[in-house]
């Protein structure tokens, strides 16, 4: 399994042209040619380690997200000054950050919470979360609540919505990734 992360509306990726990449075990470095946003990858994980943290620990915000349409605040980082310098700058629409579930039989996970897309309005540091439960769109009829990895209804414990082990796992690793920014020509430094 991998998650598939697409940034729209983030620094330099906008939503004509955001970026997309693929996070799997063994991952360890982007590699690509000069100005195809590199750094600004890196800086992502950096900048929303705290949004995706608190996805990822904190089930009773994720819950309280997906039972109500408020927006949640998070942090910045202490070196951002101005919420926004994350946003992208050639268009005033929200950010948007997909993590989808890439899987080579999707049907051995359902019903699985496949896709959660995070949504960060414009120039603040709040979001709204929105999932996608096999591959569909997911309204739930009443509370919901996280009850041995599964999102359930909170009212009626035995109807289950979908398995959210995987998707939080995965949000948990990236959460506690270690940022090292940009550098040059390592391998010719002393030569």
């Amino acid at each position: 399994m991998a998650l598939q992360i697409t940034l729209r509306n983030y620094r330099c990726f906008s939503d004509q042209d955001p970026a997309r990449f693929i996070v799997s075990p063994g991952v360890v470095a982007f590699v690509g040619t000069n100005n195809s946003g590199k750094s600004t990858i890196l800086r992502f994980f950096y900048e929303f380690r705290h949004l995706i943290g608190q996805v990822a620990h904190d089930h009773s915000d994720f819950v309280d997200m997906l039972n109500s349409d408020q927006h949640r605040s998070f942090s910045y980082p202490s070196d951002i000054g101005d919420a926004s310098e994350v946003f992208c700058n050639i268009n005033e629409r929200d950010t948007s950050i997909d993590f989808e579930i890439i899987h080579e039989d999707l049907a051995k996970l359902a019903p699985a919470l496949t896709r959660l897309q995070v949504t960060i309005p414009r120039n603040t540091n709040t979001k709204t979360l929105n999932v996608w439960i096999d591959g569909a769109s997911a309204q739930f009829p009443s509370k919901v609540k996280i009850d041995n990895n599964m999102l359930v209804n909170a009212n009626s414990p035995q109807t289950g919505y979908s398995d959210v082990a995987f998707l939080l796992e995965e949000l948990n690793h990236l959460a506690n990734t270690m940022y090292i920014g940009a550098f040059r020509n390592a391998v010719n430094i002393g030569c």
